[in-house]
């Protein structure tokens, strides 16, 4: 896949790259064809708004000769475009601002001639890095890019967002790289159709029953797992493990599911729907395979659970995560989770702030 990485950072040695460094890494040893370009480094000149574009159909066909002509032969080239930008003043840097607008030229929608969409059937995806909370900081931009693809006819991979709350150190620790490592797997594997996801899902089935050692094997996944990514300590697993007896002791199959992904009888994946009354519910123990990320079983299981929230008439769904889980952060956000709380913990051997979402159906 070739795949065209655009910086917005004016800083080369900046959070933003320090992103960037490890997505490249990452998309090489999967054999990608990378090329990236600095973007505060070339002349890019705002928009004339002039329509000229419009009156060519079979190329960009923007009159402004500057360093977005390079750029133009590149992203046409690409199958995937990644968008990389710290938040200035809630959306991105200048130029990342100036390059979309000259990408308006690439969508041919005001002329006589019939619609042609030039950067139809590729693909985008965006990183950010800002100070605030990423559904504070970084939404309106993820909100713009959305709309961007939308009208141009690109396919949106996804988001990554890291906020910036100890300096260097949260863009270059092994949460952050690791998250940028599974940024880079989804960026190549997110299905854009319906046979993609299938095939992605192949050899893995869903089950919504109990089995004996179920609960056992996923408080050790819990365990090690954020142990691994998140360094918690195994008061983490303790939690875990009372969560799960708290389960066992209220446990109604009138209000309460529970989901695991297997493949070849292995639990790679699994999440939960705990009916606290007749409108409300918790999501619990949402949790995937290091191994099985980017192959669409989060968004399957996620799925399952919504559409049993709905049959169920459940009315309002929470769930509690920390900052640490920035991926699966922005993904409750994309789906209409609102934070509605948060509070400092150290009990799991590092500080740490617990949020709780809400999702009103």
């Amino acid at each position: 896949m070739k795949i065209c990485i655009l910086m917005g950072s004016p800083r080369l040695r900046g959070h933003t790259a320090a992103l960037v460094k490890p997505l490249i890494s990452e998309l090489n040893n999967m054999n990608n064809e990378i090329i990236s370009f600095n973007l505060p480094s070339k002349k890019i000149n705002s928009c004339k708004e002039c329509f000229k574009c419009q009156r060519v159909s079979d190329r960009p066909g923007c009159v402004i000769k500057d360093d977005m002509e390079e750029i133009y032969d590149k992203i046409l080239s690409s199958d995937c475009i990644v968008f990389a930008t710290p938040i200035f003043t809630w959306y991105s840097t200048p130029s990342i601002k100036v390059l979309l607008d000259r990408l308006f030229c690439c969508s041919k929608k005001y002329s006589n001639q019939p619609e042609r969409l030039l950067l139809q059937g590729k693909s985008a995806a965006l990183i950010t890095t800002c100070g605030y909370n990423p559904s504070e900081g970084s939404d309106l931009m993820e909100i713009g890019l959305k709309r961007f693809c939308d009208y141009a006819g690109l396919n949106f991979k996804g988001h990554l967002s890291i906020q910036d709350k100890k300096g260097m150190s949260d863009f270059i620790c092994d949460t952050a790289v690791g998250q940028v490592k599974d940024f880079a797997h989804m960026i190549i594997k997110m299905p854009s159709g319906k046979l993609d996801r299938e095939e992605l899902l192949k050899g893995i089935s869903i089950r919504n029953y109990l089995k004996p050692g179920d609960v056992g094997y996923l408080i050790y996944l819990h365990g090690w797992i954020y142990a691994k990514e998140c360094g918690y300590n195994h008061n983490f697993e303790g939690y875990v493990c009372k969560t799960f007896y708290d389960f066992f002791e209220n446990y109604s199959s009138d209000k309460d599911r529970i989901w695991f992904a297997e493949i070849k009888g292995k639990i790679i994946g699994a999440i939960a729907i705990l009916g606290h009354s007749a409108i409300k519910a918790q999501l619990r123990w949402f949790i995937i395979h290091p191994d099985y990320r980017g192959r669409g079983v989060g968004r399957k299981l996620f799925d399952e659970a919504m559409c049993y929230c709905r049959k169920m008439n459940f009315k309002k769904i929470f769930l509690a995560t920390t900052q640490d889980q920035k991926t699966a952060v922005n993904m409750y956000i994309n789906e209409g989770f609102k934070k509605v709380s948060q509070t400092e913990n150290e009990a799991w051997g590092k500080p740490l702030t617990e949020e709780i979402y809400e999702l009103l159906l």
